[in-house]
């Protein structure tokens, strides 16, 4: 008489950086067997999100997630982190603002296995933001509003800043990703926090320049070896400060737009400026009035805004003069640019303003390395990998309408993993850390 296999859950790590992959296989099952794989997370709110797929045990009786398409649920490709980058809010009908799930505490995974005779097998995996090591710094002098992120080890280290886009506020969850890899990382708020400005409006960049000079003076950092990063508004201003302080060496910008565009928030009843410089406005790109054409029916119908036909609407509508004065002059940047773009974003056509950049930075012979990153079927949201994939929509945190993001499951979780992968390694190349990372 045969004995009974017993299902097992192997998870490995169980206790690693959200940026860490890891392997998830199922043993001692009937060859062929019909199971079902579990994944929960509680978020910053105490929201659950949850996932769910079958799967059927190969001729062993095993499985091994990175190689298994699942029969049916949330996902339909192979995919190791599958069951993470799937989880969705428990009540779909939740609408969301912003996508903010996480805090700079560890978060727990809950997965369970449900096995065709009614095993439940159970394990729990934490996720944590920072290596061990890393220190956390409120900044609060000189007028800056931030926190600084400093790795493990001796310095002095290579910096970052951190710029939000048109939500506002700071990014401490990824700054601290960035510490655990060797680069101090500055996340730096400009709007939308304690007590600055509600809205995205004229922001001086001199506000910047204090974070340069703050960064250099910091006995842990070297001070030749800075850079700048950021996405949507901020992959825009991630661009213009590189065009306007050579202290920056190196340029990664998410989702960018190479155009200065106008001030945004919920406050402003007439157009005006995002950025001053020497007390003088930056030109944007002129408003057109057909920007908004179909929002309002959008807004009955429940359909979320997509932002994209507006902005190339704007684009098309200006004269050659108007967008010359608005175009950030990226031949400046004092350093190696990389780009990130999602060929389906709906926010903006942050694939075609990137195209604008690398245009611009092959005309005029830019000697420092430049690279477009630009991923077919992702939107906007391309953010670091292996947790949750942002929504297809949220209501925006700024003004509370309910924008588009675009992008597939499938694509979007693909751009999330490669576009971190090789923005560490843009930063290594370009500003080399310490070593040990």
């Amino acid at each position: 008489m045969s004995s009974q296999k017993i299902p097992s859950l192997g998870i490995s790590p169980q206790h690693a950086l959200v940026d860490e992959k890891m392997t998830i296989t199922v043993h001692g099952l009937e060859p062929g067997a019909m199971f079902t794989l579990r994944a929960s997370l509680s978020d910053l709110q105490g929201n659950r999100w949850a996932s769910h797929s079958r799967f059927r045990a190969n001729a062993e009786g095993t499985l091994d997630l990175a190689a298994a398409t699942p029969l049916e649920g949330r996902y339909d490709w192979p995919d190791a982190m599958g069951l993470v980058c799937s989880m969705q809010p428990s009540d779909e009908q939740q609408k969301m603002v912003g996508f903010i799930p996480f805090g700079i505490e560890p978060y727990t995974i809950h997965f369970l296995l449900e096995s065709p005779r009614g095993d439940r097998i159970e394990k729990d995996v934490e996720r944590i933001w920072m290596k061990a090591g890393v220190k956390r710094q409120v900044v609060r002098e000189d007028g800056l509003f931030g926190t600084l992120f400093l790795p493990a080890g001796k310095g002095p280290h290579p910096a970052l800043i951190l710029v939000s886009g048109s939500g506002g506020g700071l990014s401490e969850t990824r700054a601290a990703q960035y510490a655990s890899h060797g680069f101090a990382c500055l996340a730096l708020a400009y709007f939308a926090y304690e007590s600055l400005s509600k809205d995205l409006a004229n922001i001086p960049l001199e506000y910047f320049e204090t974070a340069i000079r703050f960064l250099q003076a910091h006995p842990e950092i070297d001070p030749a070896k800075l850079g700048v990063t950021g996405a949507s508004r901020g992959g825009e201003l991630s661009l213009l400060l590189g065009a306007t302080f050579p202290q920056l060496r190196a340029v990664a910008a998410y989702v960018p737009s190479g155009l200065v565009w106008a001030g945004f928030g919920a406050e402003i009843t007439e157009s005006c400026a995002s950025w001053t410089w020497k007390g003088n406005p930056i030109s944007w790109v002129p408003d057109d009035p057909s920007f908004s054409d179909g929002f309002a029916e959008m807004i009955v119908k429940g359909i979320p805004i997509p932002l994209t036909p507006g902005f190339l609407k704007s684009v098309q509508h200006a004269s050659p003069q108007a967008l010359d004065a608005v175009t950030i002059p990226v031949e400046k940047i004092n350093g190696a640019v990389l780009l990130i773009s999602g060929e389906d974003d709906q926010m903006w056509p942050s694939t075609y303003f990137s195209n604008l950049v690398m245009e611009r930075l092959e005309r005029n012979s830019f000697p420092h390395p430049y690279q477009h990153l630009s991923y077919p079927g992702a939107g906007h949201a391309i953010m670091a990998p292996y947790g949750p994939l942002p929504p297809s929509h949220s209501l925006h945190p700024v003004d509370h309408q309910d924008y588009a993001y675009g992008g597939n499951p499938k694509d979007q979780a693909f751009a999330t993993e490669d576009s971190w992968r090789r923005v560490l390694e843009f930063f290594k190349t370009n500003l080399a850390p310490t070593s040990g990372y």
